[in-house]
C-alpha cells in the first residue's frame, strides 16, 4: 500500500513574528541612547531550523507556509471596520518585511488576497478529497474551530479535531468574542458561560442558541452573525476558489 503523505500547513505570520523578535539585539551606545538592529543572514537559518524541526517532529513530507495578505483589505472589516484594530500601532519586528520575503522565495507559500494566514490554513485543511494528510502547525488556540489535526507549536501537542468539536468550538467564539482580534461577542460572556449555553444542544439548534443568547443580551441576530462572520476562519467550503474570494458564512 503507498505511504499517505503528510502536508504540514504551517502558520508563516507566527514564525515571522518569532523569528523576527529573537533575531533583534539592542546596543547601549551611552549617554540614554539604545537602538535595535536585526541582521537577516543571522535570522534566516533560525527560521529554517524551526521549519525543519517542525516538519520533523510531525514526519512531514513537504511543507506549505501561509501569510495573511497585506496588500488588501481584510475582507471582515467589510461588516466589521474595528476587525484588528488594535493591532495597528502594535510594532513589528524589523525583520518583518525581510523575512517575509524569505519564505515566499525559498518555500512552498501562499497568499491570498483579503483573507489571513488563518484562513489559508483552514481552507487547505478541510479541501476534500486530496489523499494527504494535513497538519496545521500554529500557536493559536483558533485553530480548534478547523476539523482535522493541529499541532501547537508552543505546547507541543498534537490534537485531532472532530467536525462536531470544530463547530462547537466555534459557536462558542461567537458568543465569547476575541478580545485579541478586536470583536466583543457578547459582553461578560466567558467560555464557562457560552459552554454552558451550548451545553446539551442538538448540532442543528446551536445557532438558534446563540441567537437567543444576543437577544438576552439586548442585541440581534444580525450582530451575532457579524461576530460569527469575524469568528469564522475559512473552510474549503468558505471559499469561491473560481472568483478567489471568501463566502461569508450562513447558518444553515
Amino acid at each position: 500500500m503507498k505511504k499517505q503523505k503528510t502536508i504540514m500547513l504551517l502558520d508563516g505570520d507566527v514564525l515571522v513574528y518569532k523569528v523576527g523578535f529573537a533575531a533583534e539585539v539592542n546596543t547601549d551606545w551611552g549617554n540614554g541612547l539604545h537602538t535595535w538592529h536585526a541582521k537577516v543572514e543571522e535570522a534566516t537559518p533560525t527560521m529554517d531550523k524551526l521549519i525543519a524541526e517542525l516538519k520533523d517532529v510531525l514526519r512531514a513530507d513537504a511543507v506549505v507556509v501561509a501569510l495573511t495578505c497585506h496588500n488588501t483589505v481584510n475582507f471582515r472589516k467589510a461588516f466589521w471596520p474595528a476587525y484588528k484594530e488594535n493591532r495597528r500601532n502594535v510594532r513589528k519586528p524589523l525583520l518583518w518585511k525581510a523575512l517575509r520575503e524569505y519564505l515566499v522565495k525559498n518555500y512552498d507559500t501562499r497568499v491570498k488576497d483579503s483573507i489571513e494566514a488563518d484562513d489559508i490554513l483552514g481552507i487547505l485543511a478541510t479541501q476534500p478529497n486530496t489523499g494527504q494528510r494535513r497538519i496545521i502547525a500554529s500557536i493559536d488556540k483558533d485553530f480548534r474551530s478547523i476539523p482535522g489535526e493541529y499541532y501547537n507549536m508552543k505546547d507541543r501537542i498534537l490534537e485531532t479535531i472532530t467536525e462536531d468539536e470544530a463547530d462547537q468550538n466555534f459557536y462558542r467564539q461567537i458568543l465569547t468574542g476575541d478580545a485579541v482580534d478586536n470583536y466583543p461577542g457578547i459582553k461578560g460572556c466567558g467560555p464557562v458561560k457560552a459552554a454552558r449555553i451550548l451545553a446539551g444542544a442538538h448540532p442543528n439548534d446551536r445557532w438558534a442558541c446563540v441567537v437567543s443568547a444576543y437577544k438576552h443580551a439586548g442585541l440581534t441576530e444580525e450582530d451575532a452573525l457579524v461576530q460569527a462572520r469575524c469568528a469564522r476562519i475559512l473552510r474549503a467550503c468558505d471559499y469561491d476558489s473560481t472568483l478567489k474570494q471568501p463566502i461569508p458564512w450562513r447558518p444553515l
